[in-house]
This record gives C-alpha cells, structure tokens and sequence, in this order.
C-alpha cells in the first residue's frame, strides 16, 4: 500500500516554454529537462505527490500544456 507522502520518480511532458531558472528554482535537485521539437520532458522528477502536484502549478502558472506524467 503506498501514502501520498511516498516519494517517487516522476516524468513530466508538457508543451510550453521553460528556461533554466524554472529548473533552478522549482525542481528538485537532479532533475533533468530535455527540448525535443514541440515538447519538453522533465525528467527524474523526485518528489512525493504534493511536491508533484506543486510542480505541476506551477507549470500552469507559466503557460505551460501537461501531455503526460509517469511515475516510476
């Protein structure tokens, strides 16, 4: 049985544009981002799922499309 507070690795792909002071200042460290053609993908994202769903906000926040997101 997993908790919300479980911590996880998460993958984020979204449309948009991020630079990086996003990566900086919002994703945990470690954390990756490629550019490829139209999407970017976020990847080992550690974070349990209110940190998750913070990143997500604040994707929004700067205009950003979630495509999808993975958990592993």
């Amino acid at each position: 049985m997993t908790s919300a507070s479980d911590t996880r690795f998460y993958i984020l792909r979204i449309s948009g544009t991020l630079d990086a002071d996003f990566m900086a200042s919002i994703c945990p460290a470690g954390a990756t981002m490629t550019v490829m053609d139209e999407h970017i993908i976020l990847t080992n994202l550690r974070t349990d799922q209110s940190g998750i769903i913070g990143i997500i906000r604040q994707l929004h926040n700067f205009g950003c499309i979630l495509q999808s997101l993975d958990a592993t």
